[in-house]
Order: structure tokens, then C-alpha cells, then sequence
């Protein structure tokens, strides 16, 4: 059994080459470094001539709680299922670290084979947003806050204007339920394919995600859990 290892990392690179490190069996590796990032070009060399990682992006300027979040998750996915014949595809961040042996890790899916593993939950729901579907309903232009002293502070006082002028987004509609989940992933081929593949079909979805706050972590449950 192969293994994607997907990497979203924007700083300490070598950490990021321990993580690298520590995948060296059985194992492809696909990192996408923030693109507004300064990175050391010696250890960016060093990264890159480990014979497992197949390919290093700098793509997206990627922002907390922004759509290019996702869009950058998707894109590293596409690469992945495009050159690696891996079974199941694994989403993690660079500030990770893995707490056992990788024997454990490629054990674990053998045995598991076919499962997919994705933390979601049925929304709305009380420990998510207050049993609301506020991040769906009004813009969160985190993408466009780069330059503000305090991004957060400003994208919160957006979503507040919005509120006091009766600006609401209706709630997407494509699916009867909707799923709110963790960013993080471990997922089979069959499922990954069939979220790029829903992606580039039925786009309405994933287009109505722009400016969602945090889109991710609704999206890929939504579409998975619909459909798998």
C-alpha cells in the first residue's frame, strides 16, 4: 500500500524536512509552501532532493480562515492524484509531527484498508457556531486583509456591518445536509478522486464557498459525505 503525504506549510522548513524525513517508506510527498513566505534557499534544496517528496509548490498566498485555504488544499490534492499512485491521501500541516514509528502509521491503514477517516459532524449543531450557520451567511474577506493591522480585527468588524445593514448570503442549497469537519484528512483514492472530480463537474458548490470563513472545513465533509 502507497501513501500521499500532503504537507501546507509556511514557515521552519526544517521541521518540515523532519516530517520529510520521517516519511520515507512506502510513502510520496507533496508540499505547498505559502507563497508570501520568505524561505532559506539552502534548506529549500535540501527539501527538495529527498527522493520521496515529488513535488514542492509555492502557488497560493495562503491566509488563516481564507478561501485560498482551500483552494490551495484542492490544488496540492490534484497534483498528488495526478503523480502518485498512492491508495489513500494524507492532509496535514507543516507545524505537525508524527507521535509514532511509521510502522504503526502504514500498519494502521493496511489494516484499515477502504476506511476513510474525516472528522465531521451534521450542521447546524450546538458545538458548532452556537447551533448557527453564521460562516455560510455573511462574507469573510480574511483574502483581503493581508494589509490591515489586525486582520482578524477587521474582517470581524466587516461581518458586523453586514449584520447591522441586513446583508445575508442564503445557505447553499446543493446538498440537503450539510457538514462541518477538520481541515485534516486521511482519505482513499476512490474519495479523493471523487471530490476533484465533483469539483470540476458541479462547481456551484465549491464557487459558493468564496469568502466562507474557513471554507474548508465545510466543503470536503459536505461533498464527501454526500457522495461516498
Amino acid at each position: 500500500m502507497r501513501h500521499a503525504i500532503l504537507i501546507l506549510g509556511h514557515k521552519e522548513l526544517d521541521h518540515i524536512c523532519r516530517i520529510v524525513e520521517h516519511f520515507n517508506k512506502n510513502c510520496d510527498v507533496f508540499i505547498h509552501l505559502d507563497k508570501k513566505g520568505t524561505y532559506d534557499p539552502i534548506t529549500l534544496k535540501k527539501l527538495s532532493c529527498y527522493r520521496q517528496v515529488k513535488a514542492i509548490i509555492q502557488k497560493y498566498e495562503v491566509n488563516w480562515g481564507g478561501t485560498s485555504v482551500l483552494d490551495c488544499e484542492l490544488h496540492l490534492l490534484q497534483v498528488a492524484i495526478e503523480q502518485s499512485n498512492a491508495d489513500y491521501f494524507h492532509l496535514i500541516s507543516g507545524q505537525d509531527y508524527p507521535i509514532r514509528p511509521l510502522n504503526h502509521f502504514l500498519d494502521f491503514f493496511q489494516q484499515n484498508n477502504g476506511k476513510e477517516f474525516l472528522q465531521y459532524i451534521r450542521l447546524p449543531h450546538p458545538k458548532w457556531e452556537n447551533n448557527t450557520f453564521k460562516r455560510l451567511q455573511y462574507y469573510y474577506p480574511y483574502d483581503y486583509a493581508t494589509d490591515k493591522e489586525n486582520p482578524r480585527k477587521w474582517v470581524r468588524e466587516q461581518v458586523r456591518d453586514q449584520q447591522k445593514k441586513g446583508i445575508k448570503r442564503p445557505i447553499p442549497d446543493e446538498f440537503d445536509y450539510l457538514y462541518g469537519s477538520s481541515q485534516w484528512f486521511s482519505i482513499t483514492k476512490n474519495a479523493a478522486t471523487c471530490l476533484l472530480e465533483y469539483t470540476k463537474n458541479s462547481p456551484a458548490l465549491y464557487k459558493r464557498m468564496w469568502m466562507t470563513f474557513a471554507p474548508e472545513e465545510c466543503y470536503v465533509a459536505t461533498v464527501l459525505v454526500n457522495l461516498i
